[in-house]
This record gives C-alpha cells, sequence and structure tokens, in this order.
C-alpha cells in the first residue's frame, strides 16, 4: 500500500494542555476519561471524525491530536472531564498549533515549575492558613490547604488565591498589628 502524499493527507492540530489534579494522574486512565467523554458528548460518529488520540503525557502537561476542523470539539471533551479515576482534575487548553514541535515550544514550559508539589508555610501571610501549591499562573496560585475544614467548607478540592489577595492580607495584618510589638 502507497503513502498519500503530504498534500492528500487529513490535516491535524496539536492541542497543548495541563492538567491540575489533587493526586497523580495515571496516561492509561487519562485516555479511558477522554474517550469516555468524548464518547458522551458527541457520540461514537462524531469520536471517530474528532479523531482524537493522546500522543504525550507526563502527569502534568499533555499533547492532543484531533481534525483540524475539531478543534472547537476537542476542546469542549478536555473541558468536561472532571475526573479521572477517582481523582478530581481539571484540563486547561494552553493553547492549539499545527505541529507537536511548535506545541511543545510555544506552550510547554518544562521546567519552569516543578512537577513534584512544593510544601510552603504561610502562617505570617494568611493567618494560619499553609498549603501544597499544585500550579501558579501568572498572578493565581491554586493550592491544597492543610486544614481539612477548609476544604469540607468550601466544597471544593482547591482554593485560588491571587497575588492581589496576598498583599490585601498582609496590608490589613499590618494595620491590625499595635505599634510597639
Amino acid at each position: 500500500m502507497k503513502i498519500l502524499p503530504s498534500s492528500l493527507r487529513e490535516r491535524k492540530r496539536y492541542l497543548a494542555f495541563e492538567v491540575t489534579s489533587t493526586g497523580e494522574v495515571n496516561r492509561r486512565e487519562l485516555i479511558d476519561e477522554l474517550w469516555a467523554a468524548a464518547r458522551s458528548l458527541i457520540g461514537d460518529v462524531g469520536t471517530s471524525q474528532c479523531d482524537l488520540w493522546l500522543l504525550d503525557f507526563d502527569g502534568r502537561f499533555g499533547i492532543l491530536r484531533c481534525a483540524r476542523d475539531k478543534t472547537a470539539t476537542a476542546r469542549a471533551v478536555l473541558a468536561i472531564i472532571d475526573r479521572v479515576g477517582k481523582i478530581r482534575v481539571g484540563i486547561a487548553v494552553l493553547g492549539t498549533s499545527g505541529t507537536i514541535k511548535s506545541a511543545t515550544e510555544k506552550f510547554i514550559q518544562r521546567g519552569s515549575i516543578p512537577k513534584d508539589t512544593v510544601k510552603i508555610d504561610r502562617v505570617q501571610i494568611m493567618g494560619g492558613i499553609s498549603g501544597t501549591i499544585k500550579r501558579i499562573h501568572g498572578n493565581e496560585i491554586d493550592l491544597i490547604p492543610d486544614d481539612d475544614n477548609i476544604v469540607k467548607r468550601s466544597n471544593v478540592n482547591l482554593v485560588g488565591v491571587t497575588v492581589f489577595d496576598l498583599e490585601e492580607l498582609v496590608k490589613q495584618r499590618a494595620n491590625d498589628i499595635p505599634d510597639g510589638i
């Protein structure tokens, strides 16, 4: 069988995405959840037309291949995934590209933030609240609080704060402390 020339092949797009999770996400389970979400959202025929294929996933960043005219559908499929196995996840599409190389270079900054979470103590800044950072994106910080009561009261697994929230908190704490102490 002859290989089709590149001018006759179907065009592909590559979606770079980031997974924010409360635990370690397995590649096989992500693939299963991706297919289940696609079948439930667009059906079997739509799933085959979308031509989804997970090319790369390292536990945090990944590249998903799809048909050129189905990028919006592929984004929707990624958006409806909220669990992988028993782990709650959030998937954010970082960008779309025509080649794997450009998707990796433009959107996936390997090594910018360590894959492992960093334990930080913010007792002085946030009035006793400490947690594990799961993601830093610009001025936004997603963290898992060490205090389980915060998670239970808010009914979410991640708490989002911004740099501006931290600045306001520092100003409030400075006003609360009497002079001379």
